[in-house]
């Protein structure tokens, strides 16, 4: 006979996995309707039929996002950049130990004389002036010794520098790839166990309902029901704990590689933005 009841619930086993996302609750304590696009954003209505579809990006489509997209690069592009410009300026240092100048005057030179002729006679003063332009070039050049042996070794002590900056942005990328890698895997081991989760989940609360109708009539005792009721929720607890193991190493992979996977922006809002 308990065949029997469990055969419909089974039958309905596609539309009972698209109805394990939790519910939100109104104000007034009934269940709200889910929302009719539930593949975007919000994680905690999700479905396991959304779960199961949902399709992972290649994996050597996010580990070039993440260098492409990542501020870090962009960051060490920058240090890059900065380093290069200062090899260029070492290598023309030598151009501050020459020195040009050159100067330019115009002006007229006046000249007062006195002239005196006789002492009953007053004295004639007598001024003149010339009109002349003056102009002036040169060159100097100093050799600083200290400068002109050590500049090979400090343009190379640049070129460490850059180096530098290529070895740390590899050993970062290094490392956000094995964190990519890590999260990857997680995620499709999740997807994985957590079709097989939600099927026992709804078997077992297909069993507990059986169950409850063989208590109803009699058919078993308390301890049995006390004993289908914590099946059910150990695999509920199953369920939850691998969706939620899930959505970490989705939301991981989503932050490492800068590449939307769940979290994608819904349309239908911001359409609505005036």
């Amino acid at each position: 006979m308990k065949k029997f009841l469990l055969l419909p619930v089974l039958m309905c086993l596609p539309a009972l996995l698209r109805a394990q996302a939790p519910a939100a609750q109104q104000p007034g304590g009934s269940l709200a309707a889910a929302p009719a696009r539930e593949e975007y954003n919000d994680l905690a209505r999700m479905s396991a039929e959304t779960y199961m579809n949902l399709h992972l990006p290649p994996l050597y489509e996010l580990l070039e996002n993440a260098r492409a997209q990542s501020p870090q690069v962009n960051q060490f592009a920058s240090k890059k950049e900065q380093e290069e410009r200062e090899i260029k300026t070492l290598r023309r240092s030598w151009l501050k130990n020459i020195k040009l100048n050159a100067q330019y005057s115009y002006g007229s030179t006046d000249v007062n004389s006195l002239m005196y002729y006789d002492k009953n006679l007053p004295v004639v003063q007598n001024v003149t002036g010339t009109t002349q332009a003056w102009w002036t070039v040169g060159a100097g050049i100093s050799l600083p010794l200290d400068e002109i042996f050590n500049r090979h070794n400090r343009i190379k002590q640049q070129r460490k520098r850059l180096e530098s900056i290529e070895y740390e942005m590899n050993s970062w990328y290094d490392e956000i790839c094995l964190k990519i890698i890590e999260a990857y895997t997680s995620a499709v081991e999740n997807l994985s166990l957590l079709e097989t989760s939600a099927r026992s989940m709804v078997a077992a609360k297909a069993q507990y309902v059986a169950a409850e109708a063989d208590f109803v009539n009699g058919k078993i005792d308390a301890q049995t029901l006390s004993r289908q009721k914590s099946i059910e929720s150990s695999t509920i607890r199953e369920y939850e704990q691998t969706r939620s193991q899930l959505n970490k190493a989705l939301l991981q992979l989503e932050v490492l590689s800068k590449t939307p996977i769940i979290s994608k922006p819904n349309p239908t809002k911001q359409t609505a933005r005036p």
